[in-house]
């Protein structure tokens, strides 16, 4: 066994593991750590499988935007977390024999009988054969095209965020705001009562 399978049985296991940890957790925020850890392992497994592109496209569009997004929703979110009884870690407990019962099958049936004696073709996800047929003459007039939709759309956001200034719009002046005392905010008005009122009628 050379060194990449080592490593790539390790990495394996490590993503299994997180991916448990993800699945299994009470706290949002232990979570949501579990599954960055688990799309960096399997990065690294696609790494050691030269899927250099699909490595890098996971670490940077998932684990670099959307889950550290989801990791400051949750810092922001006031979440209670319940202490489970025993029955619940019972449960936990056994589904988590369950998934790993299942996962040992499903490896086992791979080594033995998907990957027993295939050759691994190295290149099929290299930058260089994805960027020469994406940006071949047949696709280039489509990226153009994508390119000038997003222009498009960039450009109608920052658009609707720019409204003209006119008499009926409702808007905020933080240095008046700071400037307002108190005493100017609030002001005592005297109501007379049903009593004086009815005198008054009288």
């Amino acid at each position: 066994m050379i060194v990449t399978d080592i490593l790539f049985y390790i990495f394996a296991s490590l993503a299994i593991i997180s991916a448990l940890v993800l699945v299994l957790g009470n706290n949002p925020v232990n979570s949501v750590i579990a599954m960055i850890f688990t799309f960096i392992f399997t990065a690294a497994v696609w790494i050691i499988l030269q899927q250099v592109y699909l490595a890098l496209l996971l670490i940077v569009v998932y684990v670099g935007a959307v889950l550290v997004m989801f990791l400051f929703v949750v810092f922001m979110l006031d979440l209670h977390v319940e202490k489970e009884g025993r029955v619940g870690r019972f449960f936990y407990a056994l589904a988590a024999v369950i998934v790993c019962a299942i996962f040992a099958t499903i490896i086992s049936y791979a080594v033995t009988h998907v990957f027993a004696g295939a050759s691994m073709q190295g290149g099929v996800g290299g930058l260089k054969i994805i960027g020469s047929t994406m940006f071949n003459d047949n696709n280039l007039y489509v990226f153009e095209l994508i390119d000038f939709i997003l222009l498009a759309a960039m450009t109608a956001a920052v658009t609707l965020t720019l409204r003209p200034k006119r008499k009926d719009n409702k808007s905020v002046n933080p240095s008046k705001q700071v400037k307002v005392r108190a005493k100017d905010r609030l002001t005592m008005v005297k109501i007379p009562s049903n009593k004086e009122g009815a005198k008054d009628g009288q």
